[in-house]
């Protein structure tokens, strides 16, 4: 069997799923070990028997509408190579949105911190000279849900890349989850990035010592409808129910609402608690309940309050800040 007539056997197969060709060429390359553009080059090659077969158990589980991501347990985000599994959602490109505008509010934030005190955030460098203990030129960042990390752990490395070092919090209530996020900071992260991360089980920020403050907070929280989460898992993609339900109070297993806001309305009033003054918020939304999202954050206290739209031009992402001067926390963890 030839890559070329396996591969077409594949699509054959994918008929009911819209994005047949590139389901076949991913779990493909996933099989053979091989790049996409292998693939092309080498189309008349054969495939071994076991090549073949394993090929074949991975399509039919994407015939049974399981994410692609769950089958090869690896998904790119922000240029980045995640670990997944049906433990945590598979990370969606509108949601580099959020990664892109926390990158953009910490480091307007850094650089007011630069203009008003004159001192700059701790590098990886400095980090490494002070182990001593925290200084209150430290950068503290909490990514609330975190799921496989992705959100906390991109937003980190871009930061460390611009020369701006940042102590990570990363929460969700599945400590199965947060063990999969801690195995994608511990290959994505720098070792001295690892060592200044924290990873705490439990609900939002509630799971976090009320004594610590940070500078920015995001999170990607459950957002969608009960009633809607129900029918969008009749597909079999195989996502966690416990990261999309919005209504659903997910420490007490109580439903709260109907519009997939229940959890962003704890969230966003824990959020304000616990920034510190000049901290921002960066929040991720669906289009439908952006606008009542913002109402919740004016309502909460937070000032320059904008909704941000991802690259099909939806609404996707809500930011605000505690009013106040900038002042970096600092609260120990």
């Amino acid at each position: 069997m030839t890559i070329k007539n396996a591969r077409d056997e594949a699509i054959k197969k994918l008929i009911n799923s819209p994005t047949a060709q590139l389901d076949a060429d991913v779990l493909l390359s996933h099989t053979i070990k091989c790049s996409k553009s292998f693939l092309l080059a080498h189309r008349n090659d054969d495939l071994t028997d076991a090549q073949y077969g394993a090929f074949m158990s991975a399509i039919a589980l994407r015939q049974t509408g399981l994410a692609v991501a769950y089958i090869t347990g690896h998904k790119e985000f922000y240029k980045l190579d995640f670990i997944v599994t049906q433990d945590v959602l598979v990370p969606k490109p509108d949601t580099e949105t959020l990664v892109e505008k926390a990158v953009e509010g910490i480091k307007e934030l850094v650089r007011n911190k630069m203009t008003s005190t004159g001192k700059a955030v701790r590098t990886a460098e400095t980090t490494k000279q002070n182990e001593g203990g925290q200084t209150d030129d430290t950068l503290r960042i909490a990514d609330i849900c975190t799921g496989s990390g992705c959100v906390g752990i991109a937003a980190a490395r871009e930061l460390n890349e611009c020369g701006i070092f940042c102590e990570l919090t990363l929460t969700d209530i599945s400590s199965r989850a947060l063990e999969i996020a801690k195995q994608n900071a511990s290959r994505l992260l720098t070792k001295a990035q690892f060592e200044r991360t924290a990873f705490v089980s439990g609900d939002l920020l509630a799971a976090i010592s009320p004594f610590s403050l940070f500078d920015a907070i995001l999170a990607n929280p459950p957002y969608v409808p009960s009633d809607e989460v129900t029918e969008l898992l009749k597909d079999g993609r195989g996502d966690p129910a416990l990261a999309l339900d919005g209504d659903t109070d997910s420490a007490l297993g109580v439903r709260q609402s109907s519009d997939g806001l229940a959890i962003t309305r704890r969230l966003v009033v824990q959020a304000y608690e616990r920034l510190a003054q000049g901290g921002v918020f960066f929040l991720e939304s669906d289009e439908y309940n952006a606008k009542e999202a913002a109402h919740l954050m004016k309502k909460a206290g937070f000032v320059r309050v904008e909704t941000h739209c991802d690259l099909s031009g939806k609404p996707r992402v809500t930011t605000g800040r505690r009013a106040a001067s900038f002042i970096f926390c600092s609260a120990a963890m």
